[in-house]
């Protein structure tokens, strides 16, 4: 329970007229005790367990009216288990009701008043993983928690448990992998040349529909950026997806000995990104020019070896499809620029 989820908590605590924040029994309760592991529990709603005290003489244990308490710890082992669901009450089934009983999560003691008749609760484990109740009443007998069964976080469609790259020689190779899958139709990979917009499809793999046991997949990219972010989309059949974090490549040589690349693709009111590596030191001419080869923007550079990056401000009135061109001791590379500003 996060300090927002603890807020909520109290805020609902104090507008509720059953229940408020209280001292919890303060006795050791040391022989009207039950400490027991989620491990031992069974999942809701398949089966369920019952739990039960007797709180005949037990001055050990008991609240500040003087009622024979029960005290129960519970311990998650697993943090799948996100909490408890259970019947209050006294005897066989529950069907008598307990004075009092009260819970403690994160140092918050609550008095819930009067359990009711076969009323069902259900509590979410602090940060300690622990939730600890008391039970409470002035007559003998037993109390006893009922059809008590564990909460589990509902798993995702797709357990992805890694999704990583490297760059190869003459490509990119992206590997991911699953511990499970339940529903999946496929997975989508998507690249930018920022990390931050552009992203476009590279290609997309069937899942594996569904599977317990350790899949492995992936996807060559043979025309990457100087640095690439890519992406995976699980898909599921019935539409939902979901989105990793992206992971980045950056390659120490280019694929080709002069690479170009630009983005956005098409390009609005925005500045125009350009990428380039120069496999050699060299001046390099660069030209933006309509489809008829009227001259819009032209520069200048003397670039040594490696990446290069840099941003280009056009004419707002310029639209259409524009052409780049970068002329070097290398030859020229070419780039098509479609413009649309609406």
């Amino acid at each position: 329970m996060n300090y927002l989820h603890l807020c909520m908590y109290l805020i609902f605590l104090l507008g509720a007229s059953q229940v408020s924040i209280a001292q919890c029994p303060t006795t050791s309760c040391a022989t009207h005790l039950t400490e027991i592991s989620t491990a031992t529990f069974p999942d809701c709603p398949s089966t369920t367990l019952d739990l039960s005290g007797n709180i005949d003489n037990n001055s050990d244990c008991e609240d500040s009216n003087n009622d024979n308490c029960w005290k129960y710890i519970f311990t998650q082992h697993d943090p799948l288990i996100t909490g408890l669901f259970m019947d209050v009450g006294k005897g066989n089934g529950c069907n008598g009701e307990v004075n009092t009983f009260y819970t403690e999560i994160d140092g918050v003691c609550v008095n819930w008043g009067s359990s009711g008749s076969q009323n069902t609760f259900s509590f979410d484990f602090g940060v300690d993983g622990k939730i600890t109740m008391w039970l409470c009443d002035n007559s003998s007998g037993e109390v006893s928690l009922c059809e008590l069964c564990s909460e589990l976080l509902a798993p995702a469609p797709v357990d992805l448990v890694s999704f990583s790259g490297k760059a190869m020689e003459f490509s990119n190779e992206i590997n991911w992998s699953t511990a499970s899958e339940e529903g999946s139709a496929l997975f989508l990979v998507e690249r930018s040349i920022n990390g931050r917009s552009n992203f476009e499809p590279l290609g997309s793999l069937p899942a594996q529909g569904n599977s317990n046991y350790l899949k492995n997949y992936q996807m060559t990219d043979r025309s990457p950026f100087p640095i690439t972010y890519y992406r995976l989309h699980s898909i599921d059949l019935d539409g939902s997806k979901e989105i990793s974090d992206w992971v980045a490549i950056k390659r120490d040589k280019a694929v080709s000995d002069n690479q170009l690349h630009v983005f956005p693709l098409p390009l609005g009111d925005q500045p125009l990104q350009v990428y380039y590596q120069a496999n050699l030191e060299e001046p390099i001419d660069i030209a933006i020019t309509d489809i008829s080869g009227r001259v819009l923007y032209t520069d200048y550079k003397v670039l040594p070896k490696g990446i290069h990056n840099w941003s280009i401000d056009l004419p707002q009135f310029e639209t259409g499809l524009l052409v780049l061109k970068i002329i070097s001791r290398s030859g020229q590379q070419t780039s098509l620029i479609p413009r649309i500003i609406e």
